[in-house]
């Protein structure tokens, strides 16, 4: 049996629903005999890859070249490209054509600064978006009416990449606000924070609350305060309304927290760490899902820390305490996903690593 250390956290801004749910958040010490999943099937992927993204019933994975993985089965096509992409990146359909492609940078060799880029299926054909662009986490969006694409430009500059008429010229950009902190910005989410009906950005430490008109500036908040370092708010950040996930993705050991937000902007967000014996390290691989049927959101996490790196599981429990198991031992993960599988009635997980992909299955209930 788990032993907890219970951090009560009332918080009386926050809907009695989220108050109960938060105050009852433990740090595990140690780790659940049963994880609730079984490895199902392992893809050996035949080079490095560097980037992931969910799109539909399909993971996309890339470096040197582009792997379309099949959810259910791990079935994988290859496509070749002609400059190495990645890390970073995101997927979804450009020109309308019923087929997802994927935004990425193609890398300098000479510095930092290379080519933003949209890869057209189904041949991945590169098309210039704009050029000197840094950037990793990217996240499709439509604001305003407008679809297209939100990127952090150079660890700071939160963009808006409009899909132009012709998307194969280049694209217009707005800058919807320059982040001026300690440390390098990582991690796109997207949800009505403040509930007035239209989508704000959660970006790193930080939340950006939408404006009512298109031409109106974007507001920033802050979540918390993890910028203690250069590279401390290169996150992950996942969002179920009205929490927040956060890891410090590039730490060993990292500090993992759901947020909870005050009854209005400006305050910190409320913290209730996630923890367990041996601490979290360099959780790249994060997600949140209902996993099993009850109702609340359960917490995902794999390491990318090499040979000995643990996909883990946070479930939240009926009576509003989270329990932590370990799923798998893994060579590293990049993303994982919770997807609907045929034959299954619970959500199923699929990971991708540096070389490989992974589907766990829920165990059958005897």
């Amino acid at each position: 049996m788990l032993q907890f250390a219970h951090r009560p956290l009332a918080y009386q801004a926050l809907s009695r629903l989220t108050v109960l749910f938060m105050a009852a958040i433990f740090c595990a010490v140690g780790l659940a005999q049963q994880s609730g999943f079984e490895k199902a099937k392992v893809r050996q992927l035949r080079d490095a890859v560097r980037g992931a993204f969910l799109a539909g019933d399909q993971v996309y994975a890339w470096g040197e070249e582009i792997h379309v993985i099949r959810t259910r089965d791990l079935k994988t096509q290859t496509f070749g490209l002609l400059r190495p992409i990645g890390p970073g990146g995101c997927v979804t359909d450009v020109n309308g054509d019923g087929k997802p492609d994927v935004i990425a940078l193609e890398k300098s060799e000479t510095g930092p600064l290379g080519n933003m880029v949209w890869l057209e299926a189904p041949t991945f054909t590169s098309q210039l978006i704009d050029t000197h662009a840094e950037f990793e986490d990217c996240l499709p969006a439509t604001l305003f009416g407008k679809r297209g694409v939100l990127v952090i430009h150079r660890y700071s500059q939160v963009r808006f990449y409009e899909i132009p008429a012709r998307p194969r010229e280049k694209w217009p950009y707005r800058e919807l606000y320059s982040i001026y902190t300690p440390s390098a910005q990582g991690g796109l989410a997207m949800g009505d924070v403040d509930k007035d009906g239209r989508p704000d950005i959660l970006v790193g430490n930080y939340w950006l609350k939408s404006p009512a008109e298109a031409d109106a500036a974007w507001y920033l908040f802050p979540i918390n305060r993890w910028w203690d370092g250069p590279r401390a708010a290169m996150l992950r950040v996942a969002y179920a309304a009205p929490l927040a996930l956060a890891a410090e993705r590039e730490k060993s050991p990292a500090k993992v927290a759901w947020f909870a937000p005050p009854s209005s902007p400006g305050p910190l967000w409320t913290e209730a760490p996630l923890n367990v014996t041996p601490p979290i390290r360099k959780p790249e691989a994060l997600t949140v899902a209902d996993l099993n049927g009850n109702g609340q959101m359960d917490a995902v996490l794999g390491e990318n820390a090499g040979d000995d790196s643990r996909l883990l599981v946070f479930w939240a429990l009926e009576d509003k305490r989270y329990q932590a198991a370990q799923i798998d031992v893994t060579e590293g993960l990049l993303g994982i996903w919770a997807v609907k599988v045929e034959g299954e009635v619970r959500p199923a997980l699929i990971g991708v690593g540096p070389r490989t992909a992974l589907l766990w299955k829920p165990q059958r209930r005897k």
